[in-house]
């Protein structure tokens, strides 16, 4: 990933980023850097307790982004927008 594209260690001026997925409640084995999900409810392993958050894989580890009110996500695997509302994601 560029050092331009990587953020600036903090997340509170994001508000509009892209996941792979949301369906998911572990980490996937080989993810590339730079990778996106938003963590499923029921979460286990190195994701336990980031429920409905964002995991970012970078630089060889997992970071989580804990979202804020307004903040969209495009999911790729489904095509679509969500908005977190601040307890739940909907979509347009």
């Amino acid at each position: 990933m560029s050092p331009s594209m990587r953020p600036c260690g903090s997340s509170r001026g994001l508000v509009q980023l892209a996941v792979l997925d949301r369906h998911l409640t572990a980490p996937p084995a080989s993810p590339a850097d730079g990778a996106r999900y938003i963590v499923a409810d029921g979460a286990t392993g190195l994701w336990s307790g980031w429920d409905r958050n964002v995991a970012y894989w970078v630089d060889g580890a997992w970071t989580r982004l804990v979202p804020r009110t307004g903040w969209q996500a495009w999911v790729v695997d489904e095509a679509s927008f969500l908005a977190w509302t601040g307890s739940a994601r909907g979509g347009p």
